[in-house]
């Protein structure tokens, strides 16, 4: 608010006018009644363009200064809130043609506000804003950043992977810094099976890696206590584990999440491997120049509200030597829309893709497959967190 003079509506214009010429602080003054109740305002850069012809001085000086005040004014409260005011503005903007608004304590002029000075305050406001916010975004990166670190110590060692193989290729690109997708190796045991997991948790960003955490947990504590299970059976166990932990088992359930997984049960002693899937499937690279094979996961995703206990999923058996590789991948593989046509990658493409690449490496398999996703997903957004891994033997 800034203080101003104020005039009687019945007052002379030579009283006023030589004022406003003199004091270049007066930009606005308030015209009143007998009662002292504004009726009107006089602005300085329209008193000074009118009266910047000596004739019209001459005209208007002995004449009430009702015949130059501007009738048309906003009042508000001097005690307001800005953002009532700032509202009030915005919606009557088109009627704004002054220089400033009078305030009123008690129906009587209390002072101005200047719309120069009160757009300062505004950008001032803003830019205190942008800065807490701005302030606000690095608090929220730095956590998500440093559960990035925490999630990524949740995924399988890559290292001990590719010693437990030929040669491993991973895909592993969250939509977001965290995601819904893990892959995951057990320890071997002493006869040297192990298993491996790929998962897909609903949603992506935090949510989904705060699933992705739990499942990761899940199968850390199957492991310790089933290993002698087959992976349909863990499939199954993990998803009564989650739903669980999760409290998704109560008709009070607060949440309704779950997950996509696929396992392989891996017996080098044997020569055998053990596939399930729920919902991801398994794509096989035979030794002998033979198609790509595919494996559709079972129908069923796992988690989720309910209160009957998940039934173990069918099993495939492969033998080790008849394979040359396999390789799982989530739906964000196959649901990316791109192309010409802006069609999603699909399963299909996939296997013409491994069927193409087929004498290539695991690792350098997973290079290629990574650099053809971007390529396909050229300018359109990643819809989903996208995971393969690519199992050499």
């Amino acid at each position: 608010m800034s203080p101003t003079e104020t005039v009687k509506v019945t007052a002379r214009c030579d009283t006023i006018i030589p004022r406003i010429r003199e004091d270049s602080s007066l930009k606005l003054v308030v015209v009143v009644d007998e009662n002292n109740l504004p009726v009107g305002i006089l602005e300085r850069i329209e008193i000074l363009t009118a009266m910047a012809n000596p004739l019209a001085y001459a005209v208007f000086q002995n004449r009430p200064v009702s015949s130059l005040m501007d009738e048309e004014f906003f009042t508000f409260p001097a005690d307001g809130d800005m953002a009532d005011l700032s509202a009030v503005i915005n919606e009557s903007a088109e009627s704004i043609h002054t220089g400033g608004l009078v305030l009123l304590d008690d129906n009587r002029c209390a002072g101005v506000l200047l719309y120069s000075d009160f757009l300062g305050y505004m950008v001032r406001q803003d830019a205190e804003r942008a800065a807490e916010l701005a302030e606000a975004h690095e608090v929220v990166m730095d956590s998500v950043n440093y559960a990035s670190r925490i999630q990524q110590g949740l995924l399988g060692n890559r290292d001990k992977m590719r010693a437990s193989f030929t040669d491993v290729g991973i895909v592993w690109e969250p939509r977001d810094v965290v995601g819904g997708d893990i892959f995951w190796q057990s320890p071997k045991r002493a006869d040297g099976m192990f298993w491996v997991a790929l998962v897909d948790c609903t949603g992506h960003g935090v949510p989904g890696a705060m699933v992705s955490m739990l499942v990761a947990s899940a199968l850390n504590r199957l492991w310790e206590t089933h290993n002698d299970l087959n992976p349909g059976e863990v499939l199954g166990k993990l998803g009564d584990l989650v739903r669980q932990a999760l409290n998704q088992d109560s008709e009070d359930a607060k949440s309704n999440d779950g997950f996509d997984s696929a396992i392989v049960r891996i017996e080098p002693a044997s020569g055998v491997v053990n596939y399930a899937g729920a919902r991801i499937g398994l794509f096989v690279v035979p030794r002998e120049h033979e198609p790509v094979l595919r494996i559709n996961g079972f129908k069923m995703a796992l988690g989720y509200k309910g209160t009957e206990p998940h039934a173990p999923l069918p099993n495939t058996e492969l033998k080790i030597h008849d394979v040359a590789a396999m390789v799982m991948a989530t739906d964000g593989v196959f649901d990316q829309p791109g192309g010409a046509n802006g069609r999603a990658f699909g399963p299909t493409r996939l296997a013409d893709f491994l069927a193409a690449h087929r004498n290539d490496s695991a690792s350098e398999l997973a290079r290629k497959l990574q650099s053809e996703m971007t390529h396909w997903r050229g300018d359109q957004s990643r819809r989903d967190d996208l995971s393969a891994l690519v199992l050499g033997f």
